[in-house]
């Protein structure tokens, strides 16, 4: 792509004016030439790749600002244009393949027996389905992040910035929002849980928990592959994940909590990242220099701006694009890194004319991928001793999402298998599943807390559900890649590289690992060598030296 940011428009997607669009050229269509005629075709993909980008750029702009009211309303009618496109692009379809000019599949050199037929339009029960679904993701996004439930001065704290935020009122009026309002949030939970199970009901499904692995992308493995896999977490990394966090409030014991120290706030991460990534390949490099050059970011914090990060395509521009709120914390450095890890696949293998289907797994490992290498340049970014803390942050945080997003993926099984429970007894449901992959609350701890209040990552919970669980199979590969890196950076990188621009990417992470070298997270006894690997690095060395 070659158009900055915010040079890009923002499509105007009134129902009706396409309509009427789709209506004027399919009249056109029965006396036009065949010249025109190709030209009509080439104005349905034209449509078809501005429906796209507008899909994109409203994904965007909503969560760069919850609280505009035109974003939001484009949002919810999505799915309705999406299905007038579709009704629409099938009537010119069967035009096509009716029409007995040759000249006109000459003039678009396709062969006529090679039109592809485009899906079938949903019909209006669906399509009810999902802008309901859509309205009350915009329901939750507003309830985390666009009402100010505390100010300091001038500055004005959301739900969510204070529910992570360091100043201790802020957070503590978070949790006492949540414990006045749970119930409001459990109102929007019920709707969501009752709208994805009426989806798998049109389905002839009794439950969401399928079809929720298949929207989400698990093509290839199953709720029955992931039990297997969640059941070694448990066996094998929550042993260690208990262990190190004991370790945080007991210097006695064996094992090492990491000794993190806040940035300087001062620094400016971006400048010292893109020093890093130029130095780092060629391929990185040209990818850094793009996003510069165009814009692809959305980094400063502000009000009403989304807390969340991620990155994204803009396809009709082959751009990747990067949000994330900056904190200047340390989580700058790894959030950013782990983003640019989704932009560098994306700008490595979008073309103008190909769009890979990159499997939800396989994309998490371009990230976290991304961390690990990262952590070979942590010795120019930090002085010696905050080098070591912040790699072992890192490999902490690795064990914490393998254990947390097992955990989420669990009770989110449970619910979508039981959906009449109430908000009660989901949360009970989540503080049971919770206890089997940490320890119990303390008693002391807030009611939001310990009544179940609160989920983990509630966000993937709410908005895009069972997509978590990937983040625990990309980090077993991540992390095969973070070892190869200690003693051969460039065979890592390649290995990498080959995760990257795959061609199995649609396949899923068996796939990939396959193609790349690497075990995949499936495999018997990875969790047992993983977590052997990981109990040497956070091992004091004295204790390691007796055990040798």
């Amino acid at each position: 792509g070659n158009t900055k940011f915010e040079d890009i428009k923002y499509l105007d997607i009134d129902i009706e004016k396409i309509k009427n669009k789709c209506d004027g050229l399919l009249k056109e269509y029965d006396t036009a030439s065949a010249a025109r005629k190709a030209e009509i075709y080439r104005e349905f993909e034209k449509l078809n790749r501005d429906y796209d980008t507008a899909v994109t750029m409203t994904s965007i702009n909503t969560e760069r600002d919850v609280k505009n009211e035109k974003y939001l309303r484009d949002k919810i009618a999505l799915p309705e244009i999406g299905n007038l496109i579709s009704e629409k692009e099938l009537e010119l379809y069967e035009k096509m393949v009716k029409d007995p000019d040759d000249e006109l599949f000459d003039i678009l050199g396709i062969p006529r027996d090679d039109l592809e037929r485009p899906e079938s339009p949903l019909d209006d029960e669906l399509i009810e389905l999902f802008t309901e679904e859509s309205r009350l993701e915009n329901e939750f996004n507003d309830f985390m992040y666009g009402t100010v439930i505390y100010k300091e001065g001038d500055v004005s704290y959301s739900l969510s910035d204070a529910q992570y935020s360091d100043n201790e009122k802020a957070y503590r009026k978070a949790f006492e929002y949540y414990e006045r309002n749970y119930k409001k949030l459990g109102d929007i939970f019920d709707a969501l849980v009752d709208v994805r199970t009426r989806l798998a009901n049109y389905y002839g499904l009794l439950n969401y928990v399928q079809i929720g692995y298949l929207r989400s992308g698990k093509n290839n493995y199953s709720p029955d592959d992931t039990e297997v896999f969640r059941n070694e977490v448990k066996k094998y990394l929550v042993p260690l994940l208990k262990k190190i966090r004991e370790a945080r409030d007991n210097e006695n014991t064996a094992y090492i909590f990491p000794d993190i120290e806040e940035i300087d706030a001062s620094r400016d991460i971006i400048a010292e990242l893109n020093e890093i990534f130029k130095d780092m390949s060629p391929q990185t490099r040209q990818a850094m220099k793009y996003m510069q050059d165009y814009n692809m970011f959305d980094l400063e914090p502000r009000a009403n701006k989304s807390s969340t990060g991620f990155s994204t395509i803009i396809k009709e521009y082959l751009s990747p694009f990067m949000f994330m709120n900056s904190n200047s914390g340390y989580s700058n450095f790894s959030t950013f890194t782990h983003e640019f890890g989704h932009c560098f696949q994306a700008f490595r293998t979008y073309t103008e004319n190909y769009t890979p289907s990159i499997a939800p797994d396989t994309a998490e490992i371009a990230s976290q991928g991304m961390e690990a290498l990262m952590t070979n340049a942590y010795g120019v970014l930090f002085d010696e001793e905050s080098a070591k803390q912040y790699e072992l942050w890192l490999l902490y945080d690795y064990i914490y999402s393998i254990v947390s997003t097992s955990m989420i993926d669990e009770f989110q099984i449970e619910v979508y298998k039981k959906p009449d429970m109430t908000v009660e007894q989901r949360n009970s449901l989540y503080i049971k599943i919770r206890n089997e992959y940490f320890d119990k609350y303390p008693p002391n701890v807030y009611n939001a807390f310990g009544k179940g209040i609160i989920w983990d990552n509630a966000f993937h919970i709410y908005c895009a559900p069972f997509y978590a669980i990937d983040y625990a199979l990309s980090a077993t590969t991540a992390l095969q890649i973070w070892n190869m890196a200690k003693t051969d950076f460039d065979s890592a990188f390649e290995t990498y590289m080959r995760v990257v621009e795959s061609p199995f990417t649609p396949l899923g992470i068996e796939a990939v690992c396959i193609f790349a070298g690497l075990n995949n997270p499936f495999e018997e006894g990875l969790l047992e060598s993983v977590s052997e690997m990981l109990t040497s690095k956070f091992k004091k060395s004295d204790t390691a030296k007796k055990a040798a």
